[in-house]
């Protein structure tokens, strides 16, 4: 496997991992959210929110850099994100223990995460293979 391949085996694997994090993340003030009956009692999910967003960024910079991987799983995973993004801004502002928008956008992000995880795995098992 000549160098440029590595290079670009690494950024792909790079931008997956990104993507993790950036889902993990997402994942984890949700679950947080859905346990505390109390949103008082979970000021930090601001700046949870604010490192999520960061994560956001920096995997669009990613996606921006592989042309290849400009399909619309990647495009409908980011809109669904940021409506997610904004339907928990919305809760945690209004302090509403009302879920129901919040878990619907959790489910399209969760599910779009799936498949756009499996088609940078299966990239990335393409590219080792070479």
């Amino acid at each position: 496997m000549d160098d440029l391949i590595l290079k670009e085996l690494a950024s792909y694997m790079e931008f997956r991992e990104h993507l993790n994090q950036q889902f993990d993340r997402m994942n984890s003030v949700y679950q947080t959210l859905k346990l505390h009956n109390n949103l008082n009692d979970v000021p930090l999910l601001h700046l949870d929110l604010a490192e999520i967003y960061s994560l956001r960024t920096g995997s669009k910079v990613y996606y921006s850099c592989f042309i290849d991987l400009h399909h619309y799983e990647f495009s409908s995973f980011f809109s669904f994100f940021d409506i997610l993004y904004l339907e928990f801004k919305e809760v945690l502002e209004s302090q509403s223990n009302d879920f129901i928008e919040l878990d619907s956008e959790f489910e399209n992000v969760k599910e779009q995460f799936k498949i756009i995880d499996q088609m940078l795995k299966d990239k990335i098992d393409s590219m080792k293979a070479i």
